[in-house]
């Protein structure tokens, strides 16, 4: 059971039933006082259910605004995590270096993945945990290689994704749920690849 909700339901419960209780109070406890006249408890009513919609109002734009807030702190913290990659292509691979906003950002579980369209091979590589700033150089023993993919986990568990080559000069994407959303590079196709990551990573496993 939602203790949230309970706890709503138990004040609107108290907020309605206290009145009456009052009014029955009035009407049946000796020496407590008048009850009152009929159009004294419409005023009594209308400014008490007035005050109470005030209250509820006040409630609920406070919940959107801490809703918002939060989901904004979300973004900017998610933000100040995402790498930006630049690759360089060596004779025989790419030379690759990640920064963040955050100093000392390190991305979890790198893999890469070069294909070469010439020799109709994809080489895999693991990589391990790698700091921003850091040049790391991923070799293929091949001077045929025509693109670059890279996957890593965030330190928050989110997967982000990068491919550079094949007319893409470098895009950036991460996950979010079953959505890849795109946060640099402009090239067109990439989201198209982007649903593709996970399927070529998971072949170069094999």
């Amino acid at each position: 059971m939602n203790w949230k909700k309970t706890l709503l339901g138990t004040i609107l419960v108290i907020i309605l039933v206290l009145p009456w209780l009052i009014g029955v109070a009035i009407n049946n406890i000796p020496n407590f006082g008048s009850a009152g006249s009929q159009s004294d408890w419409i005023s009594f009513w209308g400014s008490y259910i007035g005050s109470m919609i005030g209250v509820v109002g006040t409630y609920l734009v406070m919940k959107a605004q801490i809703l918002y807030d939060e989901k904004t702190r979300e973004q900017s913290e998610l933000e100040s995590m995402l790498p930006y990659f630049n690759a360089e292509q060596t004779q025989n691979g790419y030379k690759v270096v990640f920064t963040s906003v955050r100093d000392n950002n390190v991305l979890r579980f790198v893999r890469a993945i070069l294909f070469d369209s010439t020799n109709n091979s994809v080489i895999s590589k693991d990589l391990g945990h790698e700091f921003s700033d850091n040049f790391f150089e991923i070799k293929s023993g091949s001077q045929a290689v025509d693109r670059l993919d890279i996957e890593a986990t965030l330190m928050n568990g989110k997967k982000v994704f990068f491919s550079y080559g094949n007319d893409i000069n470098g895009a950036h994407v991460y996950q979010e749920g079953s959505e890849y959303i795109q946060y640099g590079g402009s090239e067109k196709g990439i989201m198209s690849r982007a649903k593709d990551f996970d399927t070529a990573f998971s072949s170069a496993k094999k």
